[in-house]
């Protein structure tokens, strides 16, 4: 038995432009256009943000410097002892603001915020769902960290992730409350024409933060082996590709100094966050994604539903693995345990990512049944599935409650 909610909170640490935000902005916006009374609560807020959906309400939880203690004061008083101290204000002010928001349920996203949100709702008896976004190993790096989740998580009314691979994380019990739901597509996305093959241009894209897990040295490093493949520079496949990433970050500085060195500076467009993702690489011919790690990449799945030929890291938890099926509608680039870790040498997955590239540039038939094949994405995750499969999660956990007797 399950009945519509009517109030729900969300809660997240921002609405920091990434793929976890933007599926909660999604939900929220889906669920406010249903009439359900929707409370965004975010830890805080950063300048570059998604613009919160009509109808929503929002507020944050994070301490102003008036609430925290020991702000200004002594520094070694700040670190011993207004830690601590600010870290149970941070839970009692979560849990002031769910109870003035009344929800049904929360439902959270992402790492601390998880674990946060179980405690401050506990003493409340309100059912809590949370999701982990990234690998597990990701969003709860320390042992304290997994040792916390697994405490806390058997008291979720569900915990929703991405891939059958990152349970794997978690102890048992956890496990019994594990549901794997997918992301889904933005309209935008499916609103837009499917570019024929014949109307592409020699364009690589890829999406996403300019940081180091976004690895994106690896595309620009593969690209300039790639493109040294033919003595005879005339008839190279990717004589006159070019390279668009589309996203910002701290990899800025890094990643023009690199493709300076490569000599493809000119060669390579850094356009920084675009609104128009769907327009800007609608019509390229190759999509790219060199994480290190994911959950269920938001961007691997745009391009595969525009069409695009798209190659990606199988990289932990299982998400490009989950959405690409290798040679029949995609490409996979194996991740070496030595090749595997951050700032790591990487010559081995250079190699196949520039092999890759050469294939797809100099084989249009494989290229083309590529793109064929990946646009079966746009039946799969539709939004109103995966909307309807979330709203079912949620909806069943306000009936049952899952184990959440309080904490806190």
């Amino acid at each position: 038995m399950s009945h519509e909610i009517k109030r729900i909170a969300l809660c997240i640490g921002s609405l920091q432009r990434g793929g976890a935000e933007r599926v909660m902005v999604n939900l929220a916006e889906r669920f406010a256009t249903e009439g359900v009374a929707v409370t965004l609560i975010s830890t805080f807020r950063v300048q570059d943000e998604y613009p919160l959906p009509q109808g929503v309400t929002r507020v944050i939880s994070g301490l102003t410097p008036e609430e925290e203690a020991f702000s200004g004061g002594p520094a070694l008083a700040a670190r011993t002892i207004g830690r601590p101290v600010n870290t149970l204000r941070r839970i009692r002010k979560l849990r002031r603001l769910i109870r003035e928001a009344a929800p049904e349920l929360v439902l959270s996203f992402i790492g601390k915020t998880n674990v946060m949100s179980l405690l401050a709702a506990g003493p409340l008896h309100i059912p809590v769902a949370v999701s982990v976004r990234a690998d597990p190993s990701m969003e709860y790096p320390t042992r304290f960290s997994g040792w916390l989740a697994n405490l806390l998580f058997p008291k979720a009314a569900a915990v929703i992730l991405q891939t059958e691979e990152a349970k794997e994380a978690f102890s048992p019990a956890v496990r019994k409350r594990v549901v794997i739901l997918p992301n889904a597509l933005r309209p935008a996305f499916l609103a837009r024409k499917v570019c024929a093959e014949s109307e592409r241009v020699p364009l690589i894209v890829s999406v996403g933060r300019l940081d180091a897990n976004k690895n994106h040295a690896l595309l620009l490093r593969a690209f300039a082996a790639a493109g040294s493949r033919c003595t005879d520079q005339e008839t190279s496949p990717l004589r006159n590709y070019r390279i668009l990433i589309c996203g910002e970050g701290e990899e800025r500085a890094k990643l023009e100094a690199l493709a300076r060195e490569l000599g493809i500076a000119d060669r390579v467009e850094l356009p920084g966050n675009v609104p128009d993702v769907a327009e800007r690489i609608g019509r390229a011919r190759i999509f790219v994604l060199c994480s290190y790690q994911e959950g269920m990449p938001n961007a691997l799945l745009e391009a595969m539903s525009l069409g695009l030929a798209c190659i990606s890291t199988d990289c932990p938890c299982g998400g490009p693995r989950t959405l690409i099926r290798e040679r029949e509608n995609g490409l996979l680039i194996p991740m070496p345990p030595e090749e595997s870790r951050i700032h790591m040498p990487q010559p081995r997955m250079e190699e196949v990512l520039a092999g890759a590239l050469f294939e797809l540039a100099a084989d249009d038939g494989l290229r083309r049944r590529l793109s064929e094949e990946a646009l079966s994405v746009r039946d799969t995750y539709a939004p109103d599935a995966v909307f309807a499969a979330w709203k079912k999660v949620l909806t069943d956990a306000v009936h049952t409650g899952g184990g959440n007797t309080g904490y806190g």
